[in-house]
């Protein structure tokens, strides 16, 4: 047997060591940014989810403050 393959299609042996970690450097790469991509609408959605979590919060117990505030007139 000449190597053994990995996912890209390419056999790694001695003589081809050298491209196969440039491509392999490729794939990386591509990889990091779809994951980056990803990671970054898990993000962005709990971001967005804590800012409408507090501010939720705000309203309601500001709305119970202000309702207390008033039944004593």
């Amino acid at each position: 047997m000449g190597g053994f393959r990995l996912g890209i299609g390419l056999r790694l042996s001695q003589n081809n060591c050298w491209y196969f970690f440039f491509v392999l450097l490729l794939v990386g790469c591509f990889y990091l940014c779809v994951y980056s991509v990803i990671a970054c609408g898990w993000i962005l959605y709990f971001v967005l989810y804590g800012l409408y979590k507090i501010y939720y919060l705000i309203f309601k117990y500001g709305a119970i403050g202000v309702k207390r505030l008033y039944i004593f007139h």
